[in-house]
């Protein structure tokens, strides 16, 4: 359905590009004008099979509708000192890899006396060693434990160790890089397509100023002429849509909620926690690495043992992490959509038609960074009536009669031979 529908509605919005999408949804963007702001009490509540920590999402801070910002241009930024650590790690991993083989083979060349005088050594200071190795811990430990803190909205505790002038610093290059892998493919602001993402960011902007991570910042649009599903948002509110997005929503619900999940990324903070639960957990990789080079009897062994770890860590730690943090980006991202007044059912049918779309070749959640495209659909529904209720309280216009979600279930129904 959605690919007949998505090169339809490229052509219709180059030929008019004053008309919405079809299906009546207009009207809708009538409710959009003002901010939508919460009080202390939660409005949105969490599924009942979720951790108790974050069954409330609810803003912790007295709320204010401010000045309402739109569209500016960034400031330039300083290359940050930050990079330098990113670059190190590489070399951290060579050398922790070279000096476990060098270690190996300087301790197998020992003759017996000496190997045995400070195998005694080691011995005889164990509990020193011990002590030191604890102490170790220890500060690591306390670091870990000061550094951490909660998310805005779900007040889910993490691990955050980045400022946010240093990941302003990291991000500015990532923002310019982008810039120039995209620099003949950005389409002009005057494209249909621009201002259809610039307004719909506009609705989601303006209805969430109670939220200080996206009325603090300016939001810039960016349209890339490539015909990939995808779309993402830089911490610095730099929002890049790829045109191959347009073939896989049927409207203008479905793309503003698509806004709202990869916004909600920034509101988070996600790409900070991201960057210091990685780097850290990289650390401590490069720490086992050192010592698989040291003891593991030859190279080969050392070799796999290495690819081993990296594929351990993967699929037990920073695979589940990035589904963890996708899905709580859904889950907030419906709640900024339901304040701008989107039909917070098309989230659901949106992801049920991508899960129709790619059932051949949808990953194993285990092995994706990503929850499948069902379960996503599956999660949402289950909020969708919460989700609702928050239009309901920021004074949407109601919802149209006719439920997305039942089109979707009807043209899923194979027709009868």
């Amino acid at each position: 359905m959605l690919r007949k529908l998505g090169p339809c509605l490229l052509r219709r919005l180059s030929e008019t590009p004053q008309q919405t999408f079809a299906g009546g949804l207009a009207t809708s963007f009538q409710a959009r004008d003002n901010t939508c702001c919460f009080p202390r009490q939660s409005l949105f509540m969490a599924s009942a099979h979720h951790d108790a920590r974050r069954s409330a999402y609810m803003l912790r801070y007295p709320v204010t509708c401010g000045h309402i910002r739109t569209f500016h241009t960034s400031l330039t930024q300083q290359a940050p000192p930050l990079l330098v650590l990113m670059v190190f790690k590489p070399v951290a991993k060579l050398t922790a890899m070279i000096s476990g083989r060098v270690f190996r083979k300087w301790w197998r060349g020992l003759p017996k006396d000496q190997s045995e005088s400070y195998s005694e050594i080691l011995r005889r200071d164990k509990w020193k060693i011990a002590g030191t190795l604890c102490g170790l811990l220890g500060l690591g430990t306390a670091f870990y434990l000061y550094h951490m803190e909660e998310t805005p909205i779900t007040n889910r505790r993490r691990f955050l160790a980045l400022n946010d002038r240093q990941l302003l610093d990291i991000v500015q290059v990532e923002y310019e890089q982008h810039l120039q892998d995209f620099e003949n493919q950005l389409l002009p602001e005057a494209h249909p397509l621009h201002k259809i993402v610039e307004r719909l960011t506009n609705d989601l902007v303006r209805r969430n100023q109670d939220l200080h991570q996206i009325s603090d910042r300016n939001w810039v649009v960016h349209i890339v002429n490539r015909d990939i599903t995808n779309a993402f948002v830089l911490p610095n509110g730099h929002i890049f849509v790829f045109t191959g997005l347009f073939k896989a929503v049927s409207n203008e619900e479905q793309l503003g909620i698509v806004l709202a999940h990869e916004i909600s990324h920034v509101v988070l903070n996600h790409s900070a926690e991201q960057i210091s639960l990685f780097e850290l957990v990289d650390f401590g990789l490069i720490l086992i690495l050192g010592a698989i080079w040291a003891i593991l009897p030859n190279d080969g062994l050392a070799i796999v043992a290495t690819w081993f770890k990296q594929k351990v860590a993967d699929l037990l730690l920073k695979m589940p992490y990035s589904r963890l943090l996708e899905t709580e980006a859904d889950e907030v991202g419906l709640l900024l959509a339901a304040k701008a007044c989107f039909d917070v059912r098309e989230s659901q049918c949106f992801w049920e038609d991508m899960a129709e779309q790619n059932s051949e070749v949808e990953e194993v959640a285990f092995l994706s960074t990503h929850p499948s495209h069902s379960q996503r659909a599956k999660h949402l529904e289950e909020l969708i009536p919460q989700a609702i209720k928050v239009r309901e309280y920021c004074r949407c216009l109601p919802l149209s009669q006719r439920d997305p979600r039942t089109a979707v279930a009807l043209s899923a129904v194979p027709s009868g031979g």
